[in-house]
């Protein structure tokens, strides 16, 4: 339920980062890995500061679904 509802806020072009910034520090590495995907896009404020504090994440595949959405294309 919580990754369709991310799917469909990542086909927005912004979105609600306060929102989704909680998610950041849920104890389960998958949960905190989906706002990665929804906001790589958006252009929203936040954007940037959520995707650094991700990036910083102690689990591998957090880090590596930050690092994939920041390469240029």
């Amino acid at each position: 339920m919580l990754s369709d509802a991310l799917h469909w806020l990542g086909m927005r072009r912004r979105g609600p980062v306060p929102a989704l910034a909680p998610l950041a520090a849920h104890p389960d590495a998958r949960i905190r890995a989906e706002p990665v995907w929804a906001v790589a896009r958006w252009s929203t404020p936040g954007v940037t500061e959520l995707l650094d504090a991700l990036a910083a994440d102690p689990d591998p595949e957090v880090r590596e679904a930050v690092e994939a959405v920041r390469k240029p294309d």
